[in-house]
């Protein structure tokens, strides 16, 4: 973890495929290493997240988290930071190289009892829904929907909560079908409830999601009038005493 260069350096003399054979050995305490090791290269630049997906190293952490038992909690926390970052950045990686990850995501984000892994879980999720509408459908088909309403209703501490929220609006962000399984699961009266938080932040993002339900067919954004908790005078409090500042809770509300 450092400069980019100290990184591209050890990228150089070989040490991505060297850290895939020791996550493999399933020793607790070199998967754990490695896979910190590996999360910290894949979050430098897309190039070196690239090459570490083309050099396998996917499916070894896949297992690392699949094999979990609550004493390793280490393990799979570093484990799941490192899938999330193998997910993350510009361009988007492929889809087929991250997408083995999505069942045990979905099972981590359901199942474990650790705010970290849950967390980067969710991000993980997030970055995985932006690359297309197949990757959503994929998502979608892990029955992870219902489970993420629940979450956003809460109660969920505030670091889950943000990934859940943009992990929901990501999604929504997807075509008609994609919005109408997640209004099917629940989230607009938890994203109403959301718009009352005192986080700007969060605020923000159920405006976001919200306005991505606005921008499907004319029964979704009936649905987003027959709420409740009622969302438009929610929203249209937002607009009135709102700045209008770019990238404020106004811009989301508006659309």
């Amino acid at each position: 973890s450092g400069e980019d260069r100290y990184a591209t350096t050890l990228v150089e003399h070989g040490v991505i495929p060297i850290f895939v054979r020791l996550i493999r050995t399933g020793d607790t305490r070199i998967v754990e290493q490695s896979a910190w090791a590996i999360g910290h290269l894949a979050g430098e630049n897309p190039e070196i997240r690239d090459l570490c997906l083309t050099e396998g190293v996917m499916l070894p952490l896949v297992e690392a988290v699949v094999g979990h038992v609550p004493s390793h909690v280490k393990k799979v926390r570093n484990a799941t930071c490192a899938i999330s970052n193998l997910c993350r950045g510009k361009p988007k990686p492929s889809l087929a190289l991250v997408s083995p990850a999505i069942p045990v995501l979905a099972k981590l984000i359901r199942v474990a009892n650790d705010d970290s892994i849950i967390t980067d879980a969710c991000w993980a999720i997030s970055y995985i829904a932006d690359i297309s509408e197949e990757a959503v459908d994929m998502i979608l088909a892990t029955g992870i929907a219902s489970h993420l309403a629940s979450l956003l209703n809460g109660p969920t501490p505030l670091t889950i909560m943000t990934a859940v929220l943009h992990t929901v609006g990501t999604i929504l962000s997807g075509n008609e079908d994609q919005t109408q399984r997640m209004i099917d699961a629940g989230v607009i009266p938890a994203l109403s409830k959301l718009l009352e938080m005192d986080r700007k932040a969060i605020r923000q993002e159920a405006c976001w999601a919200l306005s991505n339900i606005a921008a499907g067919s004319s029964q979704q954004v009936q649905a987003l009038f027959d709420a409740t908790p009622p969302v438009f005078p929610k929203v249209l409090e937002i607009v009135r005493t709102g700045t209008m500042a770019k990238g404020s809770i106004v811009g989301g509300a508006q659309w």
